[in-house]
């Protein structure tokens, strides 16, 4: 299966939302994956990439143009990806730059599997990856 498809109008964190801003290292779309570089810089996050690219902060926002203020949510109970997803589903970071998806198996060999959210009964994802921001983690579908 292929990257989600992400409505980016329709990325909204809950009031409980933890939220943080960085300025954009890169264009990015509201919805990507992001992690924050050595010079404090949002960039894009790729399960594939170098250390620490393979790794999240936060999902975007809003869509801003590189040196502009993005606004990332790093953790939310009840979070909007802007995508249709299954209950029960797990949402990955993706080998696409700040893309997501809901196969692990759509992972290429070598690729770290961080699990972003689990989408719940309402259709709205429970993003709780604040715990996994900044670390390098395999297999965490056991």
């Amino acid at each position: 299966m292929a990257d989600l498809s992400i409505t980016a109008a329709n990325v909204l964190p809950s009031s409980n939302a933890n939220l943080t801003i960085a300025p954009a290292g890169v264009a990015i779309t509201a919805g990507q994956a992001c992690y924050i570089d050595a010079s404090g810089n949002a960039q894009l996050s790729d399960s594939n990439g170098v250390s620490p690219a393979n790794t999240i902060t936060g999902i975007a926002l809003q869509n801003v143009g590189a040196g502009q203020r993005v606004q990332l949510a790093q953790s939310d109970p009840v979070f909007a990806f802007g995508a249709s997803v299954a209950s029960g589903s797990r949402v990955y970071l993706s080998n696409t730059p700040g893309g997501l998806t809901i196969t692990s198996a759509d992972l290429a060999s070598g690729s770290v599997a961080i699990v972003v959210g689990v989408a719940p009964r309402d259709r709205r994802q429970r993003n709780n990856h604040e715990s996994l921001a900044g670390r390098r983690r395999r297999d965490l579908m056991q």
